[in-house]
């Protein structure tokens, strides 16, 4: 027995499998009406079926299959000559999904929009995308914007910084009436026209409003809001405050007494000497963890990196594994490859909006520590790209747009710390337990030169690629 009713139709068979659950009906009724001239008709023409979906039970999706019915329309004076039997209480005309599971998915689309509905249907057994449900909730109809006695007017942003529009609220119920394209007087000024009835309106101190409101409902009375009279109560307690100030040193100087004022309360010198002793205790703390520490010797072997910079990228990162590529780092330091439409420019990199905060700052001033010590790979490698890449200002007589190549040098770092990290991690995972590892491979400057020079060297064992290696060549006889 079904847990739900099917009015009209009779139940044929029911099917179970993993996906879903079909019910196989079959209409009943033996008369149907024409929708273009309302006339009853009895006489078959053919049949078709229809699967829409509907509500799940027990968390699974259940899927009718309806057989309807088309009828031949007997009024001679009809344009229709048949039409399909209409379906009100189960399905509307051409939908896809039952009455009952469509009410079910505007709740959910009103109450959750499009992506957390999407996400918790799905889990419910009712597979629907965000978009339906953005579609679904605008498709509700709302009754029309009344005038309520009390309105309150204020800015509405459709886009941040950018759009901007006017909201109205009803006041008494707390619940915005409509929204204006604009937030200009005129726009205002229509609305009021088209709603008689405002007798208050509650608006901010803008004068756009003020004219609109004037214009619109002349008869109304105009308020400030809360939050407009406190601001308004502010600047006044800071005007007078401000006077009186001027007033009380003015007195001060006059009384003979040149000794200044002081407001606020200096630290003493021992509180500085305590701060510093402090600082300077955990700064020996930090490089000796760093010393000690095979990622920290890798990272302080780079040119410009002290022990500071170092802890802040370990604790940043945190193992290696956490990033399958050199780009997932890249990506997540905020110095991420850009790559041009025409496929030219694959190394090119930039400071993204992504990122950590922290990494880009730090990758930013180890790069520009790197450049100031001129005597490095890196610092030739930023010389060289400069000239190359960055437009000359004849007026300036200059480089302009410094940052991106700043960025290409900082992806390379970061590719290089990447390599030598993650071999440093396959090397200690295969060495056994008890076993004394090796010294951590270091950052080498003459490797780094003659890898600038054409003379490459992988960090891998593996052969390269399209070479084919001969095992064993036999002599012809």
């Amino acid at each position: 027995m079904l847990p739900f009713l099917l009015p009209g139709f009779e139940v044929q068979e029911i099917s179970v499998t993993e996906a879903e659950i079909t019910v196989t009906a079959c209409a009943t009724r033996k008369t149907a009406v024409c929708p273009a001239c309302q006339h009853s008709s009895s006489r078959l023409h053919s049949f078709y079926t229809r699967t829409p979906a509907d509500l799940p039970v027990s968390g699974q999706a259940v899927r009718l299959s309806l057989r309807v019915r088309r009828f031949r329309c007997q009024n001679q004076a009809c344009q229709k000559r048949t039409f399909a039997e209409p379906l009100p209480e189960v399905v509307a005309r051409s939908a896809r999904q039952t009455k009952r599971l469509r009410a079910t998915l505007k709740l959910f689309a009103v109450a959750l929009s499009g992506r957390a509905g999407e996400r918790l249907l799905n889990q419910l057994g009712m597979a629907v995308s965000g978009q339906t449900l953005l579609r679904l909730a605008k498709s509700i109809k709302t009754s029309g914007a009344s005038a309520p006695e009390i309105l309150g007017v204020d800015d509405f942003a459709f886009k941040r910084g950018r759009t901007y529009g006017a909201i109205l609220v009803d006041l008494r119920t707390h619940r915005p009436v409509d929204l204006l394209p604009e937030r200009t007087a005129d726009a205002l000024s229509l609305w009021l026209r088209s709603h008689p009835g405002v007798l208050v309106i509650s608006r901010d101190r803008s004068t756009e409003f003020a004219r609109g409101a004037s214009d619109g409902a002349p008869e109304a009375v105009q308020i400030a809001d809360r939050f407009h009279i406190l601001q308004n109560l502010r600047e006044a307690c800071e005007r007078a405050l401000k006077r009186i100030h001027a007033e009380l040193i003015d007195q001060h100087k006059a009384s003979g007494h040149p000794q200044e004022i002081r407001y606020k309360r200096r630290r003493s010198n021992k509180e500085i000497r305590l701060l510093r002793e402090h600082i300077d205790q955990l700064e020996s703390e930090i490089v000796t963890i760093v010393n000690q520490a095979r990622e920290g010797q890798i990272l302080m072997s780079f040119p410009g990196f002290g022990p500071i910079t170092a802890a802040t990228i370990i604790a940043a990162i945190g193992s290696i594994y956490n990033f399958p590529s050199a780009s997932a780092l890249k990506s997540y330091v905020g110095w991420a490859p850009v790559v041009a439409q025409s496929g030219s420019a694959l190394d090119v990199s930039y400071l993204t909006r992504g990122g950590t905060r922290t990494m880009k700052q730090i990758m930013f001033l180890a790069v520009m520590q790197v450049i100031r010590l001129r005597d490095n790979e890196w610092a030739r490698l930023y010389e060289r790209l400069v000239k190359a890449r960055c437009p000359f200002d004849e007026r300036t007589q200059s480089y302009t747009g410094k940052t991106r190549v700043i960025g290409r040098v900082a992806g390379q770092m970061i590719e290089a710390i990447y390599a030598l990290l993650m071999r440093d991690a396959e090397l200690l995972s295969h060495i056994p337990p008890g076993q004394e590892p090796p010294p951590p491979l270091l950052y080498d400057p003459e490797v780094h030169h003659r890898h600038r020079h054409g003379h490459y060297r992988p960090l891998k064992s593996t052969p390269p690629p399209n070479v084919i290696t001969l095992t064993h060549l036999s002599s012809p006889e």
